[in-house]
């Protein structure tokens, strides 16, 4: 981890505001502390931190909700701190209705759950270290970390934000991995929220909207801390020379010669990132690097998990596209030991990836010499295992959504027939005898010659039709009758029964009948 800083931060200042005294007939003056919360503006706040706390859940509710006043709330969240600990352990995630992809077998789901979990428990241990012990990893801080230590632990409000941005998008039902600790990172988002109070300290309509707008959002110190992580990441790795074998990409994918601060600041859309693949020289800020990057849904955003495994035995790819002026992690990408590109990943992993990258991602492709101008593969990976198709698999698939958006359309829409349709003209480019009508009825519902799970580009590119981003079930529900031979033996639906036979019709749909005869 970054645990440098490169500057002594300013101690955290507050501005001292009067009471503000009300005026209503037959009251006479009373405090703002004694009328209605809903009377009080976010400006009486003595800084953004204040703000924030008094609008979390714990104060908006209960018997908090008394204590959330510009007078109180620092009082109110000691106590609140100092009396539970809760906040300290993050949620634990479950398989149940998790946003997993939808083919992972049971097996699979449970050692990422497992994983994600362990992850989670060991991120939020070292953030509790420091911001709790003001201890790192080597047990050693430097000045300024002593310096940040002392600050948070004097404001209990600046602790809590802190607090509750981290377990903000940690859910039980999501797969997200928690922002590393880096200490300069902490210290500069700090100071971004310490300098917009004095900024717009005597600009009441301003600064009421900020944090009016902060304050909405318990991740918006997590937003910050995010975009300055990843910035940071940038310019230490562009700052350092004997950083070898890193290198910085415009976003089609052509390398920069000597990147400046500059080339972060005023890249466009995004930058390419090339993370080398692990030496004992630099192995270990490697992997902080592909922690830093990374997107909180990827297992590479933890060292526990697969941050190392990223770049043991090549190069690992991160596309951060620009929006609002901030880099996010948009697509991954793994290398074989061969050089090859093995597995892309977008932001749900789930193995689709958003059409809109698909100009990026041939660009890039292209520009390094993956594949040729026709598309045809040139060092790229095409096998397919149980987390989905490699690259060139997915690059064929994006391809062909993008030539016919009539095609895509259809995904979309789920529009079965003319997917199926499409399905079929893909595999007559190499087999004719693929090429077969499919009907309908007048409820919608299709009759086929041949169902398979799984369709080969070109011959010899496997993918399955889950693949393209539709529900493999729902699309079986759909179809009325196969009349030829039906293949499920390569889907990787884990609730499809695997066989290769004729079927005949004993249901109502193609799915009901496979489930009466194959199980």
């Amino acid at each position: 981890m970054f645990n440098s800083l490169n500057s002594v931060y300013t101690n955290f200042r507050v501005n001292n505001y009067a009471n503000i005294k009300t005026s209503l007939p037959k009251l006479g003056q009373l405090t703002c502390d004694t009328v209605s919360f809903k009377g009080i503006s976010p400006h009486q706040y003595k800084s953004s931190f204040d703000f924030m706390a008094s609008n979390a859940k714990e104060f908006t509710s209960g018997k908090l909700s008394n204590e959330k006043s510009p007078s109180k709330i620092q009082d109110a969240t000691k106590k609140y701190l100092e009396s539970n600990d809760s906040y300290k352990k993050p949620v634990l995630a479950s398989k149940d209705n998790n946003t997993f992809c939808p083919v992972y077998t049971e097996k699979l789901k449970d050692e990422i759950i497992s994983t994600i979990n362990k992850t989670r428990n060991e991120t939020f241990t070292v953030w509790n270290n420091f911001l709790e012990n003001g201890k790192t990893d080597d047990n050693s801080l430097s000045q300024e970390e002593k310096i940040l230590f002392d600050k948070i632990k004097r404001n209990p409000t600046l602790k809590f934000v802190i607090w509750n941005a981290l377990s903000s998008n940690i859910g039980v039902d999501n797969r997200h991995i928690p922002l590393p600790l880096d200490t300069k990172t902490l210290a500069d988002t700090i100071n971004f929220f310490e300098k917009k109070d004095i900024e717009l300290q005597n600009e009441k309509s301003k600064i009421n909207t900020f944090r009016t707008s902060q304050a909405r959002n318990p991740k918006s110190f997590n937003d910050v801390y995010a975009s300055k992580l990843i910035e940071n990441t940038l310019y230490s790795i562009i700052g350092n020379k004997n950083n070898t074998g890193f290198a910085i990409f415009d976003e089609n994918g052509k390398k920069i010669d000597n990147p400046t601060e500059s080339t972060i600041k005023d890249a466009p859309n995004g930058l390419w990132v090339q993370i080398p693949k692990a030496t004992s020289t630099y192995a270990p800020y490697a992997v902080s690097v592909v922690e830093n990057l990374s997107h909180e849904n990827w297992c590479t955003r933890s060292r526990s998990d697969k941050a190392s495994a990223a770049i043991q035995d090549g190069n690992f790819y991160i596309y951060l596209e620009r929006d609002n002026r901030q880099y996010k992690p948009a697509l991954g990408i793994t290398s074989e030991r061969t050089g090859k590109l093995a597995k892309i990943q977008g932001v749900k992993n789930d193995n689709t990836i958003d059409q809109k990258y698909f100009d990026t991602i041939q660009s890039f492709l292209l520009n390094n010499n993956h594949i040729k101008e026709n598309g045809q593969n040139i060092n790229c990976c095409s096998g397919k295992d149980d987390e989905g198709p490699d690259l060139y698999g997915s690059y064929l698939i994006m391809k062909e959504k993008q030539d016919y958006p009539e095609f895509a359309k259809a995904i979309e829409k789920k529009d079965y027939k003319t997917f199926l349709t499409h399905i079929n003209d893909i595999a007559a480019r190499t087999n004719p005898k693929a090429k077969a009508e499919i009907t309908a009825n007048e409820n919608g519902m299709l009759t086929i010659k041949n169902y398979n799970s799984t369709l080969s580009f070109n011959g010899n590119i496997a993918v399955s039709l889950s693949d393209f981003g539709i529900d493999e079930i729902d699309l079986l529900k759909h179809i009325k009758i196969a009349t030829g031979k039906v293949n499920t033996k390569t889907s990787p639906v884990a609730t499809l029964p695997k066989r290769t036979l004729k079927v005949t019709n004993s249901g109502n749909n193609l799915y009901e009948t496979i489930l009466k005869e194959w199980q």
